[in-house]
């Protein structure tokens, strides 16, 4: 097993309360997407994202990996920043949780900005993927062999078929900086509704 390294496919970071709002140009910042924090009914406090003036996300749905396969009946939707694993948002905290658990690198997809395509309005969908894709890049930098971040963009065609398999897709298509290949979005508008969670999954390739 020493000739192989791990590599997680399916890996999310979590998205920063400040992403949007500090790398936004300046014309869009009054429509940037921002976390904040909310009660419900009862009194408790939530960290959400909301969009002109919309909830749109909660950030327990995105903090909770694994819990479905551990004990789904303690799956919560809400949740604090606070209690983000720093892993989820620091390169340096990420590369160290993927060495206890025996992963040597990961493709790195995003979490709340998976939603976005839900955004009818082109123009400031575009400046959110480009925000995003600056950020990941910015991400993997300090570990650009281990990290391989997936850009997002809007895009009204369809994806063209993989050229090649897994490995991790040959560790990310053999992406020789911090980046690997674009996850395209719809730009459709869609109401946004329901967040659901996601699972990392491994895959095996040689050192």
């Amino acid at each position: 097993m020493a000739d192989y390294k791990l590599i997680s496919a399916d890996s999310h970071i979590v998205e920063p309360p400040d992403m949007y709002t500090g790398r936004i140009e300046p014309r869009f910042r009054d429509r940037a997407p921002k976390m904040e924090r909310r009660k419900t009914p009862a009194g408790r406090e939530y960290d959400a994202w909301m969009l002109g003036g919309m909830q749109v996300g909660t950030l327990g749905a995105v903090m909770q990996a694994g819990q479905r396969f551990e004990d789904p009946s303690q799956i919560d939707f809400l949740g604090l920043w606070e209690d983000v694993r720093k892993g989820a948002y620091d390169a340096d905290a990420m590369i160290v949780e993927n060495e206890e658990d025996g992963i040597w690198g990961s493709v790195l997809q995003p979490s709340q900005g998976l939603f976005w395509y839900r955004i009818p309005e082109s123009d400031l969908l575009t400046e959110i993927c480009r925000v995003y894709n600056d950020w990941i890049a910015d991400f993997c930098k300090p570990h650009p062999r281990r990290l391989k971040g997936i850009d997002i963009s809007m895009s009204t065609t369809p994806m063209p078929p993989p050229k090649s398999s897994s490995a991790a897709s040959r560790w990310a298509l053999s992406a020789p900086s911090s980046r690997s290949r674009r996850a395209r979005i719809s730009p459709t508008a869609v109401p946004f509704t329901t967040i659901s969670g996601r699972r990392r999954r491994t895959s095996i390739t040689r050192s």
